[in-house]
């Protein structure tokens, strides 16, 4: 992926000076002026672009609530608009995604391409607190039909006959009542060359990113009104927490003018989605991720530990423990000296035979924590 695009006044390679301290404080639902779903409140603003540049946004952050733009606009856009989509749109994890994906290729500075169009352009941001961007930005966490049937906004089908590895399907309402669109997106980690520049055009610095395209159930589809559509999740490491910024951009073909349009103006109903899968997905992570416990790290990972047999008594039986996720290695690496009387497997996950491979280090400072660690 190639793009002129440059940030919006932000050092690209910064994080913004916010805390996501405060938005434990937001996490339970409650009664407050302004909030619109749970607890979270948001801010509909008039461009993508002005997001991070003014202090206003950043303190709507800091109080645990979202900032949202949405447009709709047949065959043009703004000068930001079409950075955008030269961000965005020709992002995919197929090394061809013309002949793989069978996606037609877009060039933003062609006429003819432009005005082929309606362009549908999404822009959200949010804070979770409590994490850090390798808790989230997984393709298979983020694929699960647990994950979308407890994040996605009421009213949206999640499909559960996805058979492809990394990839979900669900239906959304576009405009309530009277247009929905289903759609199969493949979930994808986003490499890192292009994480600056998509860096430069946020104008903040992107630690991890996860970008979700449209594929089709068939090996032949028929062209449809859905041209492209890429959806992508930037997440940038702050004090506290995690500064998610999602992007989605659309381009169709079938969309008539007045239905354009109309959706055009649904800023209003966008944002009410926003805020309702903030609130959904700060829940969701607080169960997942076994954040209530304030004893020790919020990083902890649920792992199963198998003592070593002393000979006499056979086997002790496995025992549970919260350990933190920063004395943890859970990849296999080279020069790592694996001591076969003890075994680490990782608990949270549905697959016993992902074992996890402390370093000798490592492997001493959970036997240390052992001791003081709750055990569950």
């Amino acid at each position: 992926m190639e793009s002129s695009a440059r940030g919006c006044g932000t050092c690209w390679n910064m994080a913004p000076q916010i805390s996501a301290d405060n938005v434990v404080k937001r996490t339970a639902p409650m009664k407050r002026k302004g909030a619109i779903f749970g607890g979270v409140g948001g801010t509909l603003l008039k461009s993508h672009e002005s997001y991070f540049k003014d202090p206003n946004n950043l303190a709507v952050l800091e109080m645990g609530d979202v900032l949202f733009t949405f447009t709709c606009r047949k065959g043009r856009s703004s000068s930001y608009e079409k950075q955008m989509l030269e961000a965005f749109a020709n992002l995919s994890s197929f090394q061809d995604e013309t002949v793989e994906n069978h996606v037609p290729a877009f060039d933003v500075n062609c006429v003819a391409d432009m005005k082929k169009y309606t362009f549908v352009l999404q822009k959200c941001a949010y804070l979770l607190p409590n994490i850090c961007a390798d808790d989230i930005a997984d393709p298979r966490l983020m694929s699960t039909v647990d994950y979308h049937t407890a994040c996605q906004p009421k009213g949206t089908r999640v499909w559960t006959d996805v058979s492809e590895e990394n990839t979900f399907r669900i239906t959304k309402p576009i405009i309530p009542h009277v247009f929905s669109i289903t759609m199969q997106l493949k979930t994808s980690t986003i490499k890192s060359e292009d994480l600056r520049i998509l860096s430069e055009h946020i104008g903040v610095r992107i630690d991890r990113g996860l970008l979700m395209e449209r594929t089709r159930r068939t090996k032949q589809p028929k062209p449809d009104a859905t041209a492209k559509a890429k959806s992508v999740l930037l997440y940038t490491d702050i004090k506290g927490g995690v500064l998610v910024t999602h992007v989605t951009v659309v381009l169709n073909k079938g969309l008539p003018d007045i239905i354009a349009n109309i959706v055009d103006t649904f800023g209003s109903w966008g944002l009410r989605e926003v805020c309702e899968t903030a609130a959904l997905t700060r829940k969701y992570l607080r169960k997942r991720l076994s954040l209530s416990s304030t004893e020790f790290s919020i990083f902890a990972h649920r792992v199963c530990y198998k003592k070593p047999s002393d000979g006499e008594n056979g086997d002790e039986p496995d025992i549970f423990y919260d350990i933190p996720r920063e004395v943890l290695n859970d990849k296999n690496s080279e020069g790592i000296e694996k001591n076969e009387q003890e075994e680490f497997y990782d608990a949270s996950s549905s697959d016993d035979s992902i074992l996890l491979v402390p370093s000798c280090v490592e492997r001493a400072e959970i036997r240390n924590k052992l001791d003081g660690t709750k055990k569950v």
